[in-house]
Order: structure tokens, then sequence, then C-alpha cells
């Protein structure tokens, strides 16, 4: 990243000042930027969701089925468990009891965030008009910027509305569609016009993307690009059950040259680390340096695993290992001979029993990011530990090429349904040249089922299985129709009690934030869940 200069700070200044800064945005001031140089710095400091920045994630890891509750142990006597609890259980006064738990509103706030990005790309494409500077650079940041704000509300409206095949008429999230300051407070539009504005915004970036050099339209430097807009077209047809279309935006991110799927066969499990011979390690996925498969990278890791792995040692001395684990219903799904289970679930120190009985390494509820934890007499050999990307930046989450391909296969199991013809077999063959690098080639066998039904439940496994801890598991049970789970949390060494998220429950759509409601009084709540 360059350095800031006096032109990008005075913008960011005019750009971040105001009280309602996350729905009303300063309108621009008398100085306009030269170049597309200077709005390039301001996209990377305002727009993207950097490796250095939290609160876009926080509790999300806690809300699914591949989350459940480690056994019981007493709390760290610094940390009150409430900051579990609520997310866990799905509190409609989540906010309220985190924050009251220790938790910063900024990062229980994530609509606040969210917004906020939202407002440096509204403020990239006002100002983009007035530079003087080439229609080519010009393009580079209309491009970002819109494939960075239909991001942002692609998130938005699968957190804080419910899916839109539930009803598409429902109630979405604000649009806001330009930096200047409302003359009014900005009402919910509906679902249908949030995606179609997701849309508008994926197909503008797509098209810019295509009139620059193949070098503006991919590079690992960490900004947007054009498979990163095409794979997010092809997630928000998915979500909006347009199957030819989610289709054929995948394909197009399959075909592309600079990608190719990672063979799990070359990534080890054990390794040296720290003077220790055959210490289990773990390696990051989202890095173009380790995987060919990484499309493009956002987000700051203990963002996405911070209420996951507290590991820590009390006052006292007791090491206290981390509230949750992956959930037996996650693991059950795994083939044995499955390279991803070992590669892709992080393991404690702490040893718990297995649903056999045996005792084995705590599968925890995150995986796939760069974690950190010495190897010292205080813990086993078997420990989590720091594999490096061989960058300075680490980012918490990436979009991947695997999901192109497990796009595709649902759309086209889902065409095969509607219409038969030769979409199983496009199905079949994707699923299986995915499959070939998940297992070592002598345990690998391929898919070969012919019922459309029984093929789509084993693709919703497969999604599973190679999606997980990247959040995509809340949105496809969202969107697979916000089917019951069942929570259970310990409340003392001899209490536990079962909470549940009943089908359809209104939680599937995240309470908006009381800050959210306070500064736009023109914002209508969702339904709060009553938890017995």
């Amino acid at each position: 990243m360059k350095h800031s200069s006096p032109l990008f700070i005075l913008l960011c200044s005019v750009i971040m000042c105001g009280c309602k800064e996350f729905l009303e945005p300063q309108s621009p001031s008398e100085f306009v930027p030269k170049d597309a140089n200077a709005l390039n710095e301001m996209l990377l400091g305002e727009a993207y969701p950097r490796a250095t920045i939290g609160g876009i994630n926080t509790f999300m890891g806690l809300l699914d089925d591949d989350v459940a509750a480690a056994p019981y142990q007493e709390p760290n006597s610094t940390i009150d468990a409430n900051r579990y609890f609520a997310p866990f259980t799905w509190q409609s006064d989540v906010y309220v009891r985190m924050e009251a738990a220790g938790i910063q509103e900024t990062n229980t706030n994530m609509y606040a965030q969210y917004y906020r990005f939202i407002k440096g790309c509204n403020a990239a494409l006002d100002y983009v008009g007035d530079m003087s500077d080439t229609e080519e650079n010009k393009n580079t940041v209309r491009a970002q910027a819109h494939a960075l704000r239909a991001f942002f509300n692609l998130q938005l409206v699968n957190m804080y509305a419910l899916p839109y095949n539930h009803n598409p008429q429902g109630l979405g999230i604000p649009i806001k569609r330009t930096s200047m300051i409302e003359s009014t407070d900005i009402k919910r539009n509906t679902i249908a016009e949030v995606y179609e504005f997701i849309l508008e915004d994926l197909l503008e970036a797509e098209r810019l993307y295509l009139s620059l050099p193949d070098d503006r339209q991919w590079a690992t430097d960490f900004r947007t690009n054009l498979p990163m807009v095409q794979l997010l077209l092809s997630r928000a047809y998915l979500y909006m059950e347009n199957w030819a279309k989610a289709s054929e935006y995948a394909a197009k991110v399959m075909a592309n040259s600079h990608l190719r799927l990672l063979d799990l066969n070359t990534v080890p499990t054990t390794g040296d680390a720290q003077g220790v011979s055959d210490a289990r390690i773990f390696m990051n996925y989202h890095s173009f340096d380790t995987s060919p498969e990484t499309i493009w990278l956002y987000g700051k890791v203990t963002d996405m695993t911070m209420l996951l792995s507290d590991n820590s040692v009390d006052a006292d001395g007791r090491a206290i290992h981390t509230f949750f684990r992956a959930s037996d219903a996650l693991l059950r799904t795994f083939d044995a001979k499955d390279l991803r289970r070992d590669r892709y679930v992080t393991v404690s120190w702490f040893k718990t029993q297995t649903e056999g009985g045996a005792l084995d390494y705590m599968p925890q509820a995150f995986g796939k990011v760069n974690v950190v934890n010495s190897l010292t007499t205080s813990y086993d050999i078997h420990v989590q530990f720091w594999a490096s990307d061989g960058t300075n930046t680490t980012f918490g989450r990436s979009l991947r090429l695997s999901e192109a391909y497990l796009n595709y296969v649902e759309a086209e199991v889902q065409l095969a349904i509607a219409e038969g013809g030769a979409h199983q077999t496009n199905a079949l063959a994707r699923l299986n040249e995915l499959r070939a690098k998940r297992f070592a080639p002598a345990d690998y066998s391929p898919v070969t089922i012919t019922d459309n039904a029984q093929l789509l439940q084993f693709v919703k496994d497969e999604r599973r299985r190679e999606l997980c801890f990247e959040g995509h598991r809340w949105n496809d049970l969202r969107r697979w129709g916000m089917p019951e789970i069942k929570h259970v949390w310990y409340e003392s060494a001899t209490r536990e009690r079962e909470y549940t998220l009943r089908q359809g429950d209104p939680f599937y759509a995240l309470p908006i934030p009381n800050q959210a409601l306070d500064l736009n009084p023109s914002l209508e709540q969702n339904t709060l869940a009553v938890r017995e």
C-alpha cells in the first residue's frame, strides 16, 4: 500500500466527518481530486475491508450448525461468558449482552462498518466523473467501487433481511447510491430492490473490467478483479434461484486461466516447528502465495475467529480452552479418507471425547486461517502452529475458485430437476473434478448418483464440507428453508440447557443495532425472537 498523500488525507477527512456517518455521509466539498491515483488511495483507505479492519464478522461463526459448545470449564476470571452465550443462543438483545460483557460496539455493530465501506465506494463514484484523467484510469476506479459496493450490500442483505426466496418484497436494507447527505431519513428498500441494485453494480463492474487490459482485470494485489465480480454474480443469482445465470457466471470463473484448484495432496499436516519434529501444522488458504484458488482477499483474521479461538491461561495458571468446537454434525459429513477433515479444521491442544468415546484433540470451530500458538511444555506438541503465507498481510477470508465449482454444480442439478437434458452430466463432471483434488488418488471414487434429489442433497453436503468456516453455511441454511437448529449451552459442570432456533425463526434476519435505529428513525426493526 502506498503512503497516504496530503490529498488522500484531506479527501478522507471530508468523507469521514459527520455524526450520521454510516447512513448520511457528507456531501463532496469544493476540493476535487485531480487523478485516479488519489481515488485509488481513497478506496484502499476507506472502502476495502483490509486485513487490519474488524467489525464485519465478529459473531457470525456462532450462529449455524457447524459449531457446538466445548466441554464445560470454569471461565477465565476476566471473561464474561455472555459474550459467547448471546450470539450462540440467538438472543434478540445480542448486542446489549455482548457489549455489557466487554465486546466493543465497533465489533458488534457490523451494520455500521459495512455502511462505512459503502460510503467510501459512493464517494469514489461521486468524484470520478470530475477527474482529469484517462478513461481507462477512471474506469479502473469505477470498477472497484461498483464491485465493492455490491459485495457490501450482498453481505448486509443476507445478515439483516430474510432470504430472497422467502419473500422478495420483504424488508431489505437501505440503499445508499451517493455520498451526498440525504434530505430525509432512509427507509429500508425491499429485498428485491436490493438484489436488483447489487446486480446493477456487478454487471457494471464486469462491463468496466472487460473494457480494461488483462493486467487490470486480474492481479494478485488484493484489489477487486474480474473473476471476483463474476463469482459474486454467480452467488447472487444462486441466492435468487436464477439457476441458469448462476451456472453461466460460475462457468466463467472456472474458465479463468489465472485460477486452478488446489490439490490437497500437496498440503502437509505435520512438519518441523520451533525445534519440534512432526508438529501439527495448518496452512493459511486465504493467500495468493499458498493457494492457486484464491480470487480475492478480505477481512481480519481475529474478526473471523475472535470468539472461537480464545485459548488463554487464567491467573491461577489454568489453561483455558476455547468455548466452542466443530460440531459432530459437520464432522460426520466427511468421508474417512477425505483430506479436508485434517486440513480445513484446526485442532486444539485440548483433548476431548469423540463420538466413539476415544480421546482426541478437539476440532475447533474455525480453520483455513493463519493460527498462532507456542510449542511449550504447557501444551502438547500437537497444537496449531502459524504457517507463514510469505506476505506482510494476512487476511481472514477469501473468495475461492471452489465456490464457483459448487455454485455451478448446485445450479446445474436444479436445472436438471427442472429441465432434464445434459445438466446432470455437467454437474457430475464438475463435482468430480473438484473432489478428485480432495482425496488421495488411491482413495478417490467418482460420484455417480443419478437421482437428482439425492444428488442435490449430496451437493449441499459437499458445500458444507468444502466451504466450512468461510461464512457460507449460515447463508446456505437461510436459502435452504431456514431449518431448525439446536445449540446446547453448558451452564455449569453438571447443568446444560438446550436452545432452539426454530424453523423460519426471526433471528435468521439479525436485529438491526440500536445505534442504527437511533440515527435513522425511519428504519424499521426486524421481528425479534423470544427465547424460552
